[in-house]
């Protein structure tokens, strides 16, 4: 069977993107069974026309019908919402994948937003390739190499064996092991300048992201420390929130007064701590180790000298 909307021609990229879109939308509409037909609420294909930039409304509503025929089908052959066999479980593996391409259409993230269009208005021309070549220079573990341009301005060439692009921090980085030093360190995507491939080749086994990142708040690594501060007890909400994404950590009760708490975790990101922790002037203190101690005491002497 031909389908309509691809008869005349290949599609346009934005009207490929619609067609998933619309494609998704279905997909999400009819997952729990029974909801398409309560009374009351529009038809799934009539539905999509409440989203002005994909609606099937017109000439693509044919489309939509026919994708809405499909979805219906593999729903009940139980090949997509489903596993295969009597069980009948969902398949949580690939509920995920959808959900990650779905969450693009429907949930806004302003700061992943900005950080991608800051990362498209600097790389007009070849941001899309860059993503690209990336992406399968770690699929292949090619070495690859560029020029870096530091926050002070200073152009750095670099040869990396690549494992990651991440958001982190409102910000895109490139997780990679340099070739030279053999430590692994982020980049700021849009600070890469000059990307080429190499024709050589890494065997490192590629550490997953959680791993690379288990103890840091921030996006950068050095040494590791067990931290343990003591903390005023209206303060709870905000620092768990703060050591959400360290797995794990020990909150106790102060052994000074019932008033304070104490939280102890392990930490890679020391400089980016004291930074956090700053904002909460004398309600928090650093209490193990006293190298990160020492460092504390240092930062906000140097940021008090400023207004003496």
């Amino acid at each position: 069977m031909k389908i309509p909307f691809l008869r005349k021609k290949f599609p346009e990229p934005g009207d490929a993107i619609d067609a998933l879109k619309r494609y998704l939308h279905l997909f999400a509409l009819l997952q729990k069974e029974g909801d398409s037909g309560r009374v009351h609420l529009p038809g799934p294909v009539d539905m999509l026309c409440l989203d002005k930039d994909s609606g099937p409304c017109g000439s693509s509503r044919d489309e939509a019908e026919y994708l809405l025929k499909k979805i219906m089908d593999t729903r009940a052959r139980h090949l997509f919402l489903r596993k295969s066999g009597p069980s009948g479980k969902t398949d949580l593996d690939i509920i995920k994948n959808i959900a990650h391409v779905y969450s693009s259409f429907v949930i806004e993230t302003p700061s992943h937003d900005l950080v991608l269009n800051k990362f498209i208005e600097k790389h007009p021309d070849d941001g899309l390739w860059i993503l690209a070549r990336i992406h399968f220079a770690i699929l292949e573990k090619r070495i690859i190499t560029f020029d870096y341009l530091t926050s002070v301005n200073k152009i750095i060439n670099n040869r990396v064996h690549p494992y990651h692009i991440v958001f982190r921090n409102n910000n895109l980085y490139l997780l990679c092991k340099s070739a030279v030093r053999g430590r692994v360190a982020p980049f700021i995507l849009s600070g890469i300048r000059n990307l080429n491939m190499t024709d050589q080749f890494y065997d490192d086994d590629i550490p997953p992201v959680d791993f690379i990142l288990n103890d840091t708040l921030s996006s950068y690594t050095g040494g590791k420390y067990r931290v343990t501060i003591r903390f005023s007890s209206t303060l709870m909400p905000e620092i768990e929130q703060m050591l959400s994404i360290l797995e794990p950590v020990a909150f106790t009760t102060g052994s000074s007064s019932p008033d304070m708490y104490e939280a102890s975790f392990n930490i890679s990101d020391d400089i980016y701590l004291c930074r956090q922790l700053f904002q909460f002037g004398s309600r928090v203190e650093i209490l193990e180790p006293p190298s990160l101690r020492e460092m504390m005491i240092g930062m906000l002497k140097q940021s008090l000298s400023t207004y003496q």
